[in-house]
């Protein structure tokens, strides 16, 4: 791959960010608070809004880590295969209205309105949703959903949220292929306190007779994958057993890697994503549609290749054009944070020197995360919390946890104030990683493009 320049933030009007900011603020005052899996909400409202979840073709994206990515990669080739394409995926970063895009473009504001408008009228017309509210995904899912649905896409791909089995987007029908990324520990209180329960959620989506394409990690839920495959006559693929990756290539402008099927062999494919977990996704991405010609024939190897090179995932391992240089990313779990320290020690040699920026949702196993970045032996690690969220740790508390696991040669520092903390990131003049959140890099995005804002672009 010829060496690139960092990637550049995408602009997004103070009007448009409005919008979203308000439509959010009208959905979270109608939707009731916190986590609530079940079904019996998101069906009755998508009832009452006409069913948008049948009927359009979907890949349904389920797993713990690089289901985003995984997700924008399918799109991105049935993109290219000529496909009229919808991508649903959550968290956003910046506002809501990333959420859905339609052909890869965001979709106009005037007709999130509108649906919005069907959405509020449905809760008001029926007394159960009044008096039990959905909570604020199963709301924008099924917002999402109506838009899709008046879109008539030839393809869905639709991204789980925390679960499987009892997330919103399990209604969705006709699936014409389950997708599971890698499965680790995360969410524990919702979706079980072992590795074997939180698979047995995350593969309860596999529909009977469908098709379904597992990455084959970790390799102990491959057995239970094999075993629901054959109890639902499910068409079963996976990663790790039926498709081979060759010839890796990490650099600081993305990966190449051949690709090899028992009927094709995809050499060099390329993509910008940066980071060795993005070679697992994104060959995910590549055999799951491969495997999905005899209904969609478009797809062939040049769509994939193309596809590939095209797609584009802010804030996982993102490179930035600033001064000193940034790398945004959000590993929140110890699972995406072992792939990001794996991934650094690849980019960056022994005598590289770094600045790492850091800020956590106090719900998240941080001393863990915090040792895995001690590897890193990075120049400075400073401390902060993301701007207005409560769940969000205390710098203060982060500090005592760092104090004990990293080595004496990195400096320390916390700052209660986010903005305060990046500027004192910045002043060592090399790269700032900064990680910890998806929260936090979305925060981090916005307050660049509000630094930078009608300069046409984000780089000193």
């Amino acid at each position: 791959m010829d060496r690139e320049k960092p990637g550049e933030l995408e602009i997004i009007s103070k009007k448009s960010a409005d919008f979203f900011n308000y439509l959010e603020s009208r959905l979270i005052s109608l939707s009731s608070p916190g986590v609530r899996p079940g079904l019996k909400r998101i069906s009755r409202l998508l009832a009452s809004l006409g069913n948008p979840h049948l009927g359009i073709p979907a890949i349904h994206v389920v797993g713990t880590n690089g289901k985003g990515s995984t997700a924008a990669s399918l799109s991105a080739i049935f993109s290219a295969s000529g496909y009229k394409t919808a991508l649903y995926t959550s968290p956003h970063l910046i506002h809501m209205g990333e959420r859905l895009r339609i052909n890869e473009r965001l979709v106009a504001e005037e007709k999130w309105s509108d649906h919005f408008n069907r959405l509020d009228a449905a809760l008001k017309q029926d007394e159960k949703l009044r008096s039990d509210p959905p909570t604020l995904f199963e709301l924008i899912t099924a917002l999402s959903l109506s838009i899709t649905a008046e879109e008539m896409p030839d393809i869905a791909i639709v991204e789980a949220g925390l679960g499987g089995r009892l997330d919103a987007t399990n209604l969705i029908n006709p699936v014409a292929m389950s997708v599971i990324t890698s499965i680790a520990m995360d969410h524990e209180s919702f979706l079980g306190d072992t590795i074997f329960k939180i698979g047995e959620e995350k593969f309860a989506v596999l529909r009977p007779h469908g098709k379904a394409f597992f990455s084959g990690e970790p390799e102990g839920l491959v057995p239970l994958f094999k075993v629901l495959c054959k109890k639902l006559n499910v068409s079963g693929h996976m990663l790790s057993e039926d498709w081979r990756v060759e010839n890796v290539r990490s650099s600081y402008n993305g990966n190449e890697y051949d690709l090899v099927g028992s009927d094709v062999k995809l050499t060099g494919l390329a993509t910008h994503l940066l980071g060795l977990h993005q070679v697992k996704n994104t060959a995910l991405a590549a055999s799951s549609a491969w495997e999905l010609k005899d209904q969609f024939a478009n797809v062939t190897e040049k769509s994939i290749r193309e596809g590939l090179h095209n797609v584009k995932w802010p804030g996982r391992l993102e490179w930035v054009n600033e001064n000193p240089p940034l790398l945004l990313d959000g590993a929140h779990n110890p699972h995406g944070m072992a792939s990001l320290v794996k991934s650094l020690k690849v980019l960056f040699t022994e005598k590289a020197q770094f600045v790492i920026l850091f800020a956590v949702m106090r719900d998240k196993d941080y001393r863990t995360l915090l040792a895995m970045l001690s590897e890193l032996n990075p120049k400075s690690l400073v401390l902060t919390a993301v701007p207005s969220l409560e769940r969000s740790a205390k710098p203060e508390e982060l500090l005592r946890m760092a104090k004990g696991v990293f080595r004496r040669n990195s400096q320390i520092e916390a700052y209660d104030d986010a903005e305060e903390a990046y500027h004192r990131a910045r002043r060592f003049g090399l790269p700032v990683l900064c990680c910890g959140s998806l929260y936090f890099v979305g925060w981090l995005k916005s307050y660049l493009e509000r630094v930078h804002h009608g300069n046409g672009r984000l780089s000193a």
